[in-house]
């Protein structure tokens, strides 16, 4: 099962010049959420966080440290499932500076509210727990592209694996919630590249 995060990063030019010298190139970044079936009923998850981050800084900081943000000030919270046959959800836009990027970086709150159907058929809310490892969030590393131009387009695809993220915990309604964020697919100028190291 899967949320799929689909990342646009796209040139635009400069406005203007101040002090004698042009304004620096800026991309703007969109990032929407859709979702394929799975055995989990409903998982209404809290992203607080998504971050886009030049390579120069993608080896300092947590999750919740440098970078540019996307999302609005207010977090987001979807039901993951509702996000399926190509329905999907923004995030939010938010215009990057010109330069070289190769991480994305996204947190969740640490409480989800999932649902799920028992032996009987009948809809119960899961029992969940986040290990504080996971706390700091997901630094997701990118095959590095460069925006240089007002022409420069990149569109990132992650997957958010939903049954990899939810584990159950021996006892059935008991789940371990550890997102799982991986790259699959980057598209450079509308030609697709390797979506790089996940670790």
């Amino acid at each position: 099962m899967l949320l799929v995060m689909a990342a646009a990063f796209i040139g635009c030019d400069s406005a203007g010049v101040t002090g004698g010298e042009a304004e620096a190139e800026t991309g703007t970044l969109t990032v929407h959420l859709t979702d394929a079936p799975g055995d989990i009923l409903e998982a209404h998850v809290t992203i607080e966080r998504v971050a886009i981050v030049p390579t120069d800084d993608s080896a300092s900081g947590d999750a919740d440290e440098g970078g540019v943000d996307v999302l609005s000030d207010d977090p987001l919270t979807v039901d993951l499932l509702t996000l399926q046959d190509g329905v999907t959800a923004a995030l939010g836009t938010v215009e990057i500076p010109e330069g070289a990027y190769s991480q994305i970086r996204l947190i969740t709150a640490r409480d989800a509210d999932v649902y799920y159907e028992d032996v009987d058929g009948a809809t119960q809310r899961a029992e969940l727990k986040m290990p504080s490892a996971d706390e700091t969030g997901i630094k997701i590393n990118l095959q590095e592209f460069q925006i240089d131009e007002a022409s420069d387009e990149v569109k990132v695809t992650l997957d958010f694996n939903v049954e990899e993220s939810f584990v159950q915990r021996g006892q059935i309604g008991s789940y371990l919630f550890k997102p799982v964020v991986r790259t699959e697919s980057i598209l450079v100028n509308g030609k697709e590249v390797s979506p790089g190291d996940d670790s």
